[in-house]
């Protein structure tokens, strides 16, 4: 059973990496709360209209989309309910750790595709499940 968990995982890390290589997102259509890009104000304090977090809608979200990376460390992202991973990422604040989620992020360890790789999901979806990941992880 666990080399099929881990082939499904191998193959679905396979799909998020490579399936957005070259996908030019500038032609998904806006609407309401959706595929805006959210940037700071560009002084040394950022500052984020931040969301309104749901925590049902956030679990909703974890488990439809997040847990493929989050419940494994695929592609060094944090494991959910791991305080020692979650914490560096959580002292940075809120903001910060908001533009990393939508606009996507790449370190020396990790990467992760904007909103997690699923453009179609709104400012607080993504918010929410971000709160989720962060109650479970303190």
């Amino acid at each position: 059973m666990k080399k099929i968990q881990r082939l499904t995982i191998l193959i679905l890390s396979g799909l998020v990496f490579f399936g957005l290589q070259g996908v030019d997102t500038s032609a998904v259509e806006d609407g309401p709360g959706k595929n805006q890009s959210v940037s700071s104000s560009g002084d040394s304090q950022t500052k984020v209209d931040l969301p309104t977090a749901d925590p049902a809608l956030g679990e909703k979200i974890y488990r439809q989309a997040c847990f493929v990376c989050h419940d494994s460390g695929l592609m060094g992202a944090p494991k959910l309910g791991s305080v020692e991973a979650w914490k560096p990422k959580i002292d940075k604040g809120m903001e910060t750790l908001f533009l990393s989620v939508m606009n996507g992020y790449q370190g020396t360890v990790g990467y992760m595709p904007p909103r997690g790789g699923n453009m179609d999901l709104s400012d607080q979806e993504v918010f929410s499940a971000l709160v989720y990941m962060i109650e479970k992880s303190r």
